[in-house]
């Protein structure tokens, strides 16, 4: 899932750059793309933090989720004061909307993840969903 996430997130980055010289303002998608990568590089770093946390202690995993999410909003500080410093190149509001994309593409993902693995195994067990 993570290599998805990954990839997809990656993609929506290099679609909002594509847009910035066919748009009449370009801070917008710039400022969109801004806040996409430098959350996307937060939301992989939580990830792997918590995939460090596996089989380790409860303090160690607590450590190593939170410091996940203060990584996470460190960026995210990092990403709007960029945008607020430089509002010729990139847009405030989009900043903070890119912001929220991965976790929009995490919750579309685990979504039809679920979906798929739900269909798996209720073919596995010889039926569909509307027959049980």
């Amino acid at each position: 899932m993570l290599a998805r996430l990954v990839y997809l997130n990656l993609l929506g980055v290099g679609v909002c750059l594509v847009f910035v010289p066919f748009i009449d303002n370009p801070a917008i998608p710039a400022g969109f793309a801004l806040g996409w990568f430098l959350s996307s590089i937060a939301t992989w770093f939580t990830y792997v933090r918590e995939r460090r946390a596996d089989g380790q202690a409860a303090e160690k995993t607590v450590q190593n989720i939170l410091s996940g999410f203060i990584v996470r909003f460190v960026l995210a500080i990092v990403a709007l004061l960029i945008a607020a410093r430089a509002p010729e190149k990139f847009h405030v509001l989009a900043t903070g909307l890119g912001l929220l994309m991965p976790t929009v593409t995490t919750v579309i993902v685990g979504v039809i993840q679920a979906k798929d693995s739900t269909i798996d195994n209720n073919e596995a067990k010889g039926g569909t969903m509307e027959q049980q």
